[in-house]
């Protein structure tokens, strides 16, 4: 697993998305994939956080037909206006990418106190 350091502070909205979606693409991979391994990454950057969890077990049988955690995931992923991809190839695994928007923090303002003689 992977998580960089931008990522400790998420909003709580966007956090709970992140952990929701990790928790049904793991359960997926365990129940249906017999992964021997499964990669997580989360990473922060220019206004979103990229969201990866990819497994190497049997990939999806039919592409065609999402289940019900799959279009659970969507549904998350779209309510906080993100972008999700998904990708399979037989017997190679299965990889789940989410890309959530997350704007960057305003830089604080400076404020000068200028004295003015009247």
């Amino acid at each position: 697993m992977a998580i960089s350091a931008e990522c400790e502070d998420l909003a709580y909205i966007v956090g709970t998305a992140v952990c929701r979606i990790v928790q049904e693409a793991l359960s997926n991979a365990v129940r249906h994939a017999e992964p021997k391994r499964v990669a997580i990454s989360l990473e922060r950057g220019r206004g979103e956080i990229r969201l990866s969890v990819a497994d190497d077990g049997q990939g999806m049988r039919d592409p065609d037909k999402l289940g019900y955690g799959l279009v659970g995931i969507s549904e998350r992923v779209s309510a906080v206006g993100g972008q999700l991809s998904l990708s399979s190839k037989s017997e190679e695994g299965f990889a789940v990418v989410a890309v959530l928007p997350y704007p960057q923090a305003p830089e604080p303002v400076s404020s000068s106190v200028q004295s003015v003689e009247p």
